[in-house]
């Protein structure tokens, strides 16, 4: 007969990775806003090259190296890593600085934060039931 364990997960650990989850979503929502703001001009760029890896949970992502041009030069820029499946030769638009031309981002392909800030909700609210509970429940305060 095997023992089984019956390891939970602390309330507390939940809280934490909400709050680490919290802290991610912002930083990406900072950057989003910066870009948004600060890149104003638009360009049409091509993929120049495209790179890809396996995840276990989401399955293959796929990154684009895009080519831009502007008055200043040529320049190039990185999509985030996705789902889609981009093709050398592809056309996307690339949206960069007038101050500075090197800074871009590819607003079609920007990260939505929205599905980890879901799961920071998550984790808070299941880890609050958890220190409820454990805290409240039996202390009887």
């Amino acid at each position: 007969m095997s023992a089984r364990s019956t390891r939970k997960t602390s309330p507390w650990a939940l809280v934490a990775l909400a709050v680490l989850i919290f802290v991610i979503v912002g930083w990406q929502t900072a950057v989003n806003v910066r870009n948004k703001k600060t890149c104003t001009m638009s360009t049409t760029g091509v993929v120049i090259s495209v790179s890809s890896h396996h995840e276990r949970r989401s399955g293959w992502r796929y990154t684009a190296t895009v080519s831009y041009n502007t008055e200043s030069g040529t320049y190039t820029v990185r999509t985030p890593s996705s789902g889609t499946h981009f093709t050398e030769g592809q056309h996307i638009t690339v949206n960069y600085s007038p101050s500075d031309p090197s800074k871009a981002y590819t607003p079609d392909y920007t990260s939505h934060p929205i599905m980890m800030f879901l799961a920071g909700l998550f984790c808070l609210a299941i880890g609050g039931v958890g220190l409820y509970k454990k805290y409240i429940l039996r202390t009887g305060y």
